[in-house]
């Protein structure tokens, strides 16, 4: 995957300007930005970030302040940590439960303001809806999905957790890493 990087080597972002003056924490600016960058495109799925030290370089903020925001974002599933920084979280194609129009469910961890939206501890995923009409958002400890009594559940999705436990050793600090 080509990646586009700035004249010294670190991975391109778009500074947006910070307000140390609001009422939101600088570290939570910080993650809606690079959130914004992710939602929009400008940050690829799997696309390495800049180092901790560039990014408080490039927003004017301290290396802790970076580190709250990049925590936050992991947290939320929206990157991953790898042996050597951060990377926006790959793209997952659903695996779609049943047939018909109502709508393809997945689940994700919430962003800071669905937790407060919706009241939820740190730790409780929203389950997604997406219909022809738009994404509906359910917080998963309130909500539970139907799905069609037609799956082979004894073997549903073994080949796949397979595949992502393999791939979870690989990145895990116990496992082996790869080298970017």
């Amino acid at each position: 995957m080509s990646r586009t990087v700035d004249d010294d080597g670190q991975p391109r972002i778009r500074r947006r300007e910070l307000d140390p003056e609001a009422d939101r924490a600088l570290y939570k600016q910080l993650a809606d930005d690079i959130r914004t960058q992710i939602a929009e495109g400008e940050l690829a799925p799997e696309q390495r970030l800049p180092a901790e030290k560039f990014l408080g370089q490039i927003y004017g903020v301290s290396r802790d302040t970076v580190r709250q925001a990049l925590n936050l974002l992991r947290t939320e599933g929206v990157i991953v940590k790898k042996a050597r920084g951060s990377e926006v979280a790959p793209a997952q194609d659903p695996r779609v439960l049943g047939s018909g129009t109502g709508g393809i469910v997945g689940a994700r961890m919430p962003s800071e303001a669905e937790r407060r939206r919706y009241g939820l501890p740190v730790g409780v995923p929203v389950l997604v809806v997406l219909t022809a009409r738009g994404e509906i958002v359910l917080p998963a400890n309130r909500y539970a999905i139907r799905v069609p009594g037609d799956i082979d559940w004894e073997n549903f999705g073994r080949e796949d957790l397979e595949r992502d436990a393999a791939r979870s050793s690989e990145t895990s600090p116990d496992g082996p890493t790869h080298s970017d």
